[in-house]
């Protein structure tokens, strides 16, 4: 038995031409970085766990007849693709950016796929073929409170890599940006916010085709929801009411903090979110609610 600590644990990624390419390979090649200079460093994980990618052979049990009672037969049938999870400090737009360029690829394979080349403590291995499911951004209370990104992912494949070829990649030392970096606006008006978590949820078909990799055609379908929830002491007559009127009245929403702009277009409040009507306990009001696609979102960065 051996014990592994976490400083043990890194990962690290380089951008893939092609899906499930890896280094400038074409599609499925799974073509391996030449060694850690090749890849670039992801952002500062936040002090919980992390699930790094993991595949299995799929073995499942059998009686079939002419067996013993204490017996069983075991057979391999496929390959199981767990899905990952990293939890960081924003430092960038890298992966706001990765989520919105899903946009207009509808019945195509994920664009912005990456290779993963990560390290366990127990061995080296490269994932192959990356795409994001879920983005959430969380920025809690306080100036000085660090925002983090919470990303869901999956990929076509993960792999043993050529240890040799791979030390340790340090983590990427951008000052991580914090409350104040960040503004909300509906309408251009600023929200002032005292908290904020925008969730992005992308759907894909996922078919393996003749393979026995259940992700070899991850074709996308579209955005199932993008939400964006809030918290904020000032209230805004404009766009907290506007389920009072029967027309439906789109908004648009700026999120601004990674070193870039989100911008999405006919977002609406979701029904039965905003708190207008809550009286508080004592002291100050605080409003709150959710918006949500209400029409053509159209995200962007910029």
């Amino acid at each position: 038995m051996v014990n592994y600590n976490s400083k043990l644990y890194w990962r690290a990624y380089v951008n893939e031409t092609n899906y499930a390419g890896g280094d400038a390979g074409a599609a499925y090649a799974e073509t391996e970085p030449a060694n850690v200079a090749a890849l670039t460093s992801d952002n500062t994980p936040m002090n919980v766990e992390q699930a790094y990618p993991d595949q299995e052979y799929l073995q499942p049990t059998e009686r079939p007849a002419g067996l013993a009672g204490d017996v069983v037969q075991t057979f391999t049938t496929g390959i199981l693709i767990k899905p990952a999870k990293k939890i960081q400090w924003v430092q960038n737009s890298t992966w706001i950016d990765k989520m919105v360029a899903y946009k207009d690829n509808e019945a195509a394979l994920p664009v912005g796929s990456w290779c993963e080349v990560f390290e366990t403590g127990t061995g080296t291995y490269a994932a192959y073929g990356g795409f994001m499911t879920t983005y959430i951004l969380s920025i809690p209370e306080g100036n000085a409170a660090k925002p983090q990104e919470e990303i869901d992912y999956k990929y076509y494949s993960s792999k043993t890599a050529t240890a040799g070829n791979f030390t340790s990649k340090a983590w990427d030392t951008t000052t991580p940006k914090i409350k104040k970096d960040f503004t909300l606006t509906v309408d251009s008006v600023d929200y002032k916010f005292k908290t904020l978590t925008l969730t992005i949820v992308a759907l894909f078909e996922e078919d393996p085709g003749s393979s026995q990799y259940q992700n070899k055609y991850p074709y996308f379908i579209g955005y199932e929801s993008i939400e964006i929830e809030f918290t904020t002491r000032e209230y805004d007559s404009d766009h907290m009411l506007d389920f009072k009127a029967e027309a439906f009245d789109p908004c648009t929403i700026t999120i601004a903090g990674w070193g870039k702009t989100l911008t999405l277009n006919n977002m609406k409040p979701k029904n039965d979110t905003m708190n207008v009507f809550v009286q508080p306990e004592s002291g100050n009001k605080m409003y709150s609610g959710i918006f949500e696609m209400g029409g053509d979102t159209n995200p962007s960065t910029a």
